[in-house]
């Protein structure tokens, strides 16, 4: 697997051009800046691209949607989009809107959207829809991550198999080496029950490594990486995602 670009986007609240993304300057990881052209030409070589946003900001969406239009008319549409918003047992619902059997109501109906979908994440999604783009369900059903965070990460264990297809394989190693999550653990304060701390932190370890093995599964079929070659970048993938972490709304 080829090396995840980061890169680092400085807004520049001014008049733009579609095109040419004028709302925003790019820089490289040297702070070098870099045009639109050049950076759709590097992302193209990768593998994996992440895109790190503040959830509520619909200047980030807007240019999620262009770098997408972008990479999609570079690589002839081979790509798979996929979404922290959309947890996994949505999957069908997703598929449906995708197909066409569903429509935005039916999905808004059915699926556990964000209260931003129909603003920030519904062009995305009917881009890839008008384009037949693959979209994954990439994140844990909230009520696993919200029961890792009342009773712990050993909870999971003690569910039924058919629930444990939404989750990442078990055991899942949560550590305060994992960037982030000391953070985390300040944001906690000094004197929080060490129990509650870590239950707080597994919470959100369940979310990265079911997004990691999520895209790690797809990326897998289409490059047919042997499953024994898995384990490494899924933890790099686990510590990207963490590192790229914002509220949601």
């Amino acid at each position: 697997m080829k090396n995840i670009l980061s890169i680092l986007l400085l807004a520049l609240f001014c008049s733009f051009n579609a095109q040419d993304f004028k709302a925003y300057q790019f820089y490289n990881q040297k702070g070098k800046e870099i045009n639109t052209e050049k950076l759709v030409k590097a992302l193209a070589d990768y593998d994996i691209v992440f895109f790190g946003e503040n959830h509520n900001s619909s200047i980030n969406h807007w240019l999620q949607l262009k770098v997408t239009e972008a990479l999609f008319e570079k690589k002839s549409g081979q790509l798979i989009l996929g979404a922290e918003m959309f947890e996994r047992d949505n999957q069908s619902q997703l598929n449906d809107y995708l197909s066409g059997k569903f429509n935005a109501k039916t999905l808004k109906d059915s699926a556990r959207l964000w209260n931003n979908f129909s603003t920030d994440y519904k062009p995305l999604v009917d881009f890839a829809k008008d384009k037949k783009i693959p979209f994954i369900a990439t994140n844990v059903p909230r009520r696993y991550a919200s029961q890792t965070s009342k009773e712990g990460l050993e909870s999971v264990k003690n569910l039924p198999a058919k629930d444990k297809i939404y989750i990442a394989q078990l055991p899942i190693k949560v550590t305060l080496e994992t960037p982030g999550y000391p953070e985390m653990k300040k944001m906690m304060g000094d004197h929080a029950e060490e129990m509650k701390v870590m239950n707080f932190i597994s919470a959100q370890a369940i979310k990265d490594a079911t997004m990691a093995e999520s895209i790690l599964k797809k990326f897998s079929i289409r490059k047919n990486i042997h499953p024994l070659q898995r384990k490494l970048p899924q933890q790099r993938i686990r510590r990207y995602l963490l590192v790229h972490q914002t509220e949601k709304p």
